[in-house]
C-alpha cells in the first residue's frame, strides 16, 4: 500500500502499547490488528523468532528465560533488568522490536506511515528521551516529536471538548492530568486556552503503576501459599510468569467485585482463599498514597489550589481502581473525570498533535500547539566558593516554561589554565553525584589569561528537547558550543544483528550477520572536537580498520605480539562460529520443543562466548592498528583515514 497522510500517535506502554490515527475527518481512531485487537502487551519472546504480544506471553509461560517485558522502566539504561537467552539486551532494542511490532500493525491497516509522535512519562529525563527515539531509529520510523504522557491526554480532552462546543473556550480552564498506567505515574497540571495548552507543573514516579500492584497480589497468594507449605513458588521463574498473569486477572477482577476467589496450585500443593477489595486496598495504599502525595505537591509548587482547578482527569488502566477514584476526589474536593477508555486517550492525543505537524489533514480551526515545560533542573557542575567542594549550579529550574535560556559566569580557578569544562547535569541535587551527566562544553584558552578570568555560560532549552551551551572567555574572544540532541546516539547493533543473538534462527545465518559487524569507518565524518569520548571512539574506529588491513601482513617489530594475540583470537572466533553453526543446523531439524529450548540455551551460551571473543578481537584489532600506525606501516585503502587520526591527537592531550 502506498505511503498514507495521516497523523499516527504510538503510546509505549510499560504494560500495554497502542497506536491512533488521525485522518482528514479529524478523529482519532485506535489501530487494530487482525485479530480486531488494539491494546497488545508490551512483551517480547525469543525462540525461533521474535514473537510480540499476547503470543509472547503465552509462550513466556513455559518458557521465561525469553521472555521480556516492563522494559520500559529500564529505558535508559546500559541493559534490561535480566539476561535474554544469555545475553545483556539494551532496553532500546527491546522496545524497537515492539515499535517494529505496532508499526506493522499500523501498515497493514492503513499503508507506510513513516513517522509519528510517540508519548513518554513527563517525568523521563533526557537520557530516557534520547534512548526512546533511538529505538525509534532502530525500527525504522521517524520521530516527529516526543511528548509528555498527560500532555498528550490533556489534547485528546481539548479536542472532545472543542468538538463539543465547537467553539474557542474564552476562559482558560485549569486541567489536573492524573496519570497512573501499568508501570508509570505522572501528575500534570495544564492550562487550557484558545487552541493552546500550556503545562503549569509536572511530576511523577517512574517505579509506580499497576504492576506494583500485581506485585502485592502475587505476595499475598505466595506467603499464604509458603505459611501453608512452607515453600515460595516465587522462586521459581515458569512459576512466577504464572503468578503474574494471575495477579494481573485478580485485579481487574477487584475494579468490579468485591471479592475473588483463588485457587492456587504448586508442585502437587494447593491452597484455596477468598481475596477481598478490602484487602486488596489495604496492600496497595501505600502505594496510591504516594501519587496522592505527588499530586499535592504539583499543584502547591504551581501556586494553585485545588479549587481554581476545572476538571480533574484519570488516565491510565490502573486509574479504574476504586480506591483510587475514591483517594484523588478526596484530596481535590472534586469530581474525577475517568474516560470511557483511559488506555486510549495517550495514544488518540499523540495522533492529533502528530496531524496539526502534517499538511492538509487538519484544517486550521482544529490546530493547537502547546508549551512544555522541563520535568527536571539544567544545571552545570560547579565549585563553591567558600567551601570548594563540586556543586550542582541550576540554571533553568524544573517546570520552566520552554524554550528557555540562561546566563551564567564563573571564573577561572588557576593562572595559566589551559581551558574551561562546563559540565552540564540534569537534576535537582545539589551533589553533581547525585544527577546525570549529559555532556560539556570546552574552552581552549589561548593565549594564558590569569587566574579570577571570567568565563560565560549562556544555556538554552528548547521545546524540541534540544540543549545547547555556548562558553565564551571575553578578554580573549575564545568560546565553543555544543548542542545535546536527542538524535545523537550510542552505537547499538542493528535490530537483525539482535534477532541472530536472541533466536536460534534468524531471516539470516547468525554468523553471517554477526560478521558483517567489522565495516570500514564513514568517510567525512563530523566529530565534536570538544568531545572528547566522541573524538577517542573515532580514533578507534580508525585504528581497527588499520589493524583489520594489516593482519595478514608482516607486522612492525614493536607489533609482533599484538599482532599473534590477534591470531590466536581470530582463530578462537573461528572455532565459535562453526560449533554455533552446526548446533543451528541441529536445531532445525529437531520437532521436539523441549530439546529445541535446550538446543537454544547452547546455542544462546556460545553466541555470548563468541561476542566476547569478538570484542576482544577488536580491542586488538585497535592497538595493532595504533602500533603500526605509529611505526609508519600504513596500508592504502587507509591512509587519508590515517591523517584524519593525525588531526584528532592533539584533543585528547
Amino acid at each position: 500500500m502506498a505511503k498514507q497522510e495521516l497523523g499516527l500517535g504510538i503510546d509505549l506502554g510499560t504494560t500495554i502499547s497502542l497506536a491512533s490515527v488521525v485522518d482528514s475527518t479529524g478523529r482519532p481512531q485506535v489501530v487494530r490488528n487482525r485479530a480486531g485487537k488494539h491494546l497488545i502487551p508490551s512483551a517480547i519472546y525469543f525462540e525461533t523468532n521474535v514473537m510480540v504480544g499476547d503470543a509472547a506471553l503465552d509462550l513466556g509461560l513455559l518458557d521465561p528465560e525469553g521472555l521480556a517485558e516492563a522494559f520500559k522502566r529500564d529505558i535508559g539504561k546500559a541493559h534490561f533488568s535480566r539476561d535474554i537467552r544469555g545475553n545483556q539486551v539494551p532496553p532500546e532494542v527491546l522496545t524497537a522490536f515492539l515499535l517494529r511490532h505496532l508499526m506493522s500493525i499500523v501498515n497493514d491497516r492503513h499503508g507506510e506511515v513513516g513517522s509519528a509522535v510517540i508519548t513518554v512519562p513527563a517525568y523521563f529525563d533526557e537520557r530516557k528521551r534520547t534512548a526512546t527515539q533511538q529505538a525509534a531509529k532502530l525500527a525504522g520510523l521517524d520521530i516527529i516529536e516526543i511528548i509528555n504522557e498527560p500532555t498528550s491526554a490533556a489534547i485528546a480532552l481539548g479536542h472532545e471538548l472543542m468538538l463539543r462546543s465547537n467553539q474557542l473556550i474564552a476562559r482558560p480552564k485549569q486541567l489536573l492530568v492524573y496519570d497512573l498506567g501499568g508501570g508509570t505515574f505522572d501528575v500534570t497540571l495544564l492550562e487550557f486556552s484558545n487552541l493552546t495548552f500550556r503545562a503549569v507543573g509536572t511530576d511523577g514516579d517512574i517505579y509506580l503503576g499497576g504492576r506494583d500492584f500485581d506485585e502485592r497480589i502475587i505476595s499475598i497468594i505466595a506467603e499464604r501459599f509458603r505459611n501453608r507449605h512452607g515453600v515460595d513458588p516465587r522462586m521459581n521463574l515458569v512459576e512466577m510468569q504464572r503468578l503474574w498473569k494471575r495477579a494481573r486477572e485478580i485485579k481487574h477482577a477487584l475494579t468490579d467485585r468485591v471479592e475473588v476467589p483463588i485457587e492456587f496450585e504448586y508442585e502437587g500443593m494447593s491452597t484455596s482463599f477468598n481475596l477481598s477489595r478490602s484487602e486488596f486496598e489495604e496492600a496497595i495504599e501505600p502505594l496510591v498514597d504516594r501519587s496522592i502525595a505527588t499530586t499535592r505537591d504539583v499543584v502547591e509548587a504551581a501556586g494553585k489550589n485545588f479549587d481554581e482547578i476545572d476538571e480533574i482527569l484519570l488516565v491510565g488502566g490502573s486509574s479504574r481502581i476504586p480506591m483510587v477514584i475514591r483517594k484523588v476526589e478526596q484530596l481535590t474536593g472534586k469530581k474525577a473525570k475517568l474516560t470511557t477508555n483511559p488506555d486510549e486517550l495517550i495514544a488518540h492525543g499523540a495522533a492529533l498533535y502528530a496531524a496539526t505537524k502534517k499538511v492538509g489533514i487538519l484544517d486550521s480551526s482544529a490546530k493547537f500547539d502547546f508549551v512544555n515545560v522541563n520535568a527536571h533542573s539544567l544545571g552545570v557542575r560547579g565549585t563553591d566558593a567558600a567551601t570548594k567542594q563540586k556543586i550542582n549550579k541550576i540554571l533553568i529550574p524544573r517546570n520552566t516554561p520552554l524554550p528557555a535560556s540562561r546566563v551564567y559566569s564563573f571564573v577561572t580557578s588557576t593562572d595559566g589554565q589551559k581551558n574551561a569544562r562546563v559540565p552540564l547535569l540534569e537534576g535537582e541535587s545539589e551533589n553533581p553525584d547525585y544527577c546525570n551527566p549529559l555532556g560539556e562544553c570546552m574552552v581552549r584558552i589561548d593565549p594564558p589569561v590569569p587566574k579570577g578570568s571570567v568565563v560565560k555560560v549562556i544555556c538554552n532549552y528548547a521545546s524540541n528537547g534540544t540543549i545547547s551551551v555556548t562558553a565564551k572567555l571575553p578578554q580573549t574572544n575564545a568560546s565553543a558550543y555544543v548542542e545535546i540532541r536527542r538524535d545523537t546516539y550510542s552505537t547499538i547493533d542493528s535490530l537483525d544483528i539482535w534477532t541472530a543473538r536472541l533466536t536460534s534462527q534468524g531471516e539470516q545465518s547468525a554468523t553471517k550477520i554477526l560478521e558483517s559487524a567489522y565495516l570500514a569507518p564513514i568517510s567525512d565524518v563530523k566529530v565534536n572536537k570538544n568531545d572528547k569520548a566522541q573524538v577517542l571512539s573515532r580514533m578507534d574506529s580508525i585504528y581497527r580498520y588499520i589493524g583489520q588491513l594489516t593482519i595478514d601482513s608482516p607486522p612492525p617489530v614493536n607489533a609482533v605480539q599484538t599482532h599473534r594475540l590477534v591470531g590466536l583470537l581470530r582463530d578462537e572466533t573461528e572455532s565459535f562460529k562453526q560449533i554455533i553453526q552446526q548446533l543451528e543446523l541441529r536445531h532445525q531439524q529437531t520437532e521436539q520443543f523441549r530439546e529445541r529450548l535446550l538446543l537454544s540455551g547452547q546455542i544462546a551460551q556460545l553466541k555470548m562466548a563468541w561476542e566476547n571473543s569478538k570484542k576482544l578481537l577488536e580491542h586488538s584489532f585497535v592497538a595493532l592498528g595504533r602500533e603500526c600506525l605509529a611505526d609508519g606501516l600504513i596500508p592504502s585503502p587507509a591512509s587519508g583515514f590515517a591523517e584524519e587520526v593525525r588531526e584528532l591527537l592533539p584533543l585528547i592531550d
